[in-house]
């Protein structure tokens, strides 16, 4: 639901925020009152077209946003493609959320659009703005020649559960995306894999463990000071008990004076307790001389040992650029590190989950059709039978399945499609569809190799000159786009009734003008139709 519209220097409007609240909201006013400038900004904000005329005279931009409140079933159903577009998502949950969409356009008519912050193409904002408002008008019925549209309607007359299909295809795209990415970067990961393994193998050999860097260090002081060890404890036990006069005996024979007169003078028996405690401490000290001179033994051959593994460690810390203590931890992160790297490079692996995720979701996908070829006459027959009583008498409403029929003909023939932005210097510039063909021998296809190429380059896709399986187009900024396959399934339907396909039929009208009524752009383009249609008489149709 529409919640809230901001205007700014938005053609006579100098500044607007309009609040909705629930429910049905009615503006009203005579004739040139501006109705229509609010239903104007509103599609403007949702990705139509706009120019410099849109601005207010004297301002430097017009900027508009609408902010929309999701239901919780919208939210679902939005929330994988706002994720796939790298739209932010975190108002969005099970509870529904908001959209915050805004578009702006300045003096000289270039225009930016954002969805929730992220920038956005106006092909996303029309896209989006699908889904959140339908404007009923005089041409509102053009709904229905949307695709979309019309499966929205057939899906919710069948009960097709279209999440489930969206999740068994994003699963199948992942699938697909992991395979065409191992496939595109196998040599670049067989070099990591096999750097990996050396940096392991040297690693391995040393075989670090956690702690044992600071338990090294320890022993290796203990020992590489081994005689002054002795000689510091040999003097402090003759001070203490061993030598002739020697603090244990001393303290004894001031024991026994004190002990022959402390009961007569009570003041001294503090002084004796005094004594008699350290009497005792300096028997403890002497019992730990005597175990350290017992157990410490020179051991030139352990300190050399230690000495050896010490250097080694230092070694292999340098080379890698890492402090002693880390090679155990650097060592895990390198054999996580392989693991993933030998999982990428197992393509058959990877094309085993291709292949399921594949067949999962063909399943989901012929389930739904059957659901929706089953719905779709009954659709038909319920909103033709309306039809005649809202005076259009003789009217007939019709759903068909061409484009999907038109689209099956082109089989697997793509391997790879990607959508790679355009950037200079930070500033997006537009996109380059990029399509890799499927290799002949594994393609299953309707036409030949070079009747496929034909139709690409009918679809205005380029051929490299390098690789003949590579196709690019290059699209600007605010361009729309049709894939091929889509195209082509577009212009089946079209050739075989117009009805079906207005967005074609909206292309196609340029092949009934006259040449001398056209522009050498529009002369072009027309023969470039003309010569599709001629494709699709003699290749596809085979008339």
């Amino acid at each position: 639901m529409l919640r809230r519209l901001s205007l700014r220097d938005f053609v006579i409007v100098c500044e607007l925020d309009i609040e909705l609240g629930a429910g049905f909201t009615a503006l009203t006013g005579e004739t040139g009152a501006g109705k229509s400038i609010l239903i104007d900004a509103l599609q403007l904000t949702l990705g139509s077209r706009g120019d410099a005329g849109v601005v207010r005279e004297g301002a430097a931009r017009a900027d508009l946003s609408a902010e929309f409140d999701v239901s919780p079933a919208l939210a679902a159903q939005l929330r994988p493609w706002l994720e796939e577009a790298g739209f932010d998502t975190a108002e969005l949950d099970e509870r529904g959320g908001r959209l915050l969409l805004r578009r702006v356009v300045d003096a000289q008519g270039k225009s930016r659009a954002w969805v929730n912050g992220g920038t956005a193409t106006l092909a996303q904002l029309r896209e989006l703005g699908e889904q959140l408002v339908d404007i009923h008008g005089q041409h509102a019925w053009q709904s229905l020649t949307r695709a979309d549209s019309v499966r929205a309607l057939v899906d919710a007359q069948a009960a097709v559960d279209t999440a489930a299909l969206q999740s068994s295809w994003a699963a199948r795209r992942e699938a697909r995306r992991r395979l065409d990415e191992a496939r595109a970067r196998q040599a670049d990961l067989e070099r990591e894999r096999e750097r990996l393994q050396w940096q392991i193998g040297e690693l391995a050999k040393l075989a670090p463990q956690p702690d044992e860097w600071e338990a090294l260090n320890a022993e290796h002081t203990r020992l590489s000071h081994g005689q002054s060890i002795l000689d510091a404890a040999r003097v402090a036990l003759d001070m203490v008990s061993e030598a002739e006069l020697n603090a244990e005996g001393l303290t004894s024979r001031a024991i026994d004076a004190l002990d022959e007169v402390a009961g007569v003078e009570p003041r001294l028996v503090n002084a004796l307790e005094v004594l008699r405690e350290a009497q005792a401490q300096l028997q403890d000290a002497a019992h730990s001389l005597n175990g350290v001179l017992g157990h410490t033994e020179l051991d030139p051959d352990r300190l050399g040992e230690l000495d050896a593994r010490l250097s080694a460690w230092m070694g292999l810390a340098r080379r890698y650029r890492r402090q002693a203590h880390e090679l155990p931890e650097l060592l895990q992160a390198w054999q996580a590190e392989l693991t993933e790297l030998d999982a990428a490079t197992d393509l058959a692996a990877l094309e085993r989950d291709a292949t399921q995720a594949h067949a999962a979701w063909l399943k989901a996908a012929q389930a739904a059709s059957k659901l929706r070829k089953q719905a779709a006459p009954k659709l038909s027959e319920a909103v033709t039978a309306a039809m005649q009583t809202l005076g259009m008498a003789g009217g007939r409403f019709e759903v068909a399945f061409l484009v999907a029929l038109g689209q099956s003909l082109l089989g697997n023939y793509a391997l790879a499609k990607e959508v790679v932005p355009l950037v200079q210097e930070g500033d997006p510039l537009g996109k380059v569809y990029h399509l890799t063909l499927r290799p002949v021998a594994e393609r299953q296809c309707y036409f030949t190799d070079p009747e496929l190429a034909l139709y690409l380059d009918f679809a205005r896709m380029r051929q490299s000159p390098r690789d003949p399986a590579h196709f690019t187009r290059v699209l600007n900024a605010e361009e729309g786009f049709t894939p091929p396959g889509l195209l082509f399934g577009l212009s089946y339907a079209w050739y075989l009734d117009n009805r079906f396909a207005s967005h074609i039929e909206y292309k196609m009208a340029i092949t009934r003008a006259e040449v001398s009524d056209l522009v050498p752009a529009q002369v072009k383009s027309q023969a470039r139709r003309l010569e599709m249609i001629d494709f699709f008489r003699t290749v596809v149709f085979r008339q």
